[in-house]
């Protein structure tokens, strides 16, 4: 559908799950949402995408990439 949620509903959505909501996008400023449950576990991260592919605005969920070390130290990705 053509509806979806901005600021408002992350704000709810962080307050309800007490952890904090982090927005990236490549030209604006980080957006940090509930920034008083920090300590309440790993922020869920977003990025928001303006016109991606297509499908108009959208926010996609961001994991951590896995590492992992190898015998000499150096960091490898696990692709």
């Amino acid at each position: 559908s053509a509806e979806w949620g901005g600021q408002m509903e992350l704000q709810a959505l962080a307050f309800s799950l007490k952890r904090t909501v982090r927005v990236y996008c490549a030209d604006l400023p980080l957006v940090e949402l509930g920034s008083e449950y920090i300590n309440e576990g790993e922020p869920l991260q977003l990025a928001y995408l303006r016109h991606a592919y297509g499908l108009g605005e959208h926010y996609n969920s961001l994991v951590k990439f896995p590492v992992r070390k190898v015998e000499d130290d150096r960091d490898v990705d696990e692709s």
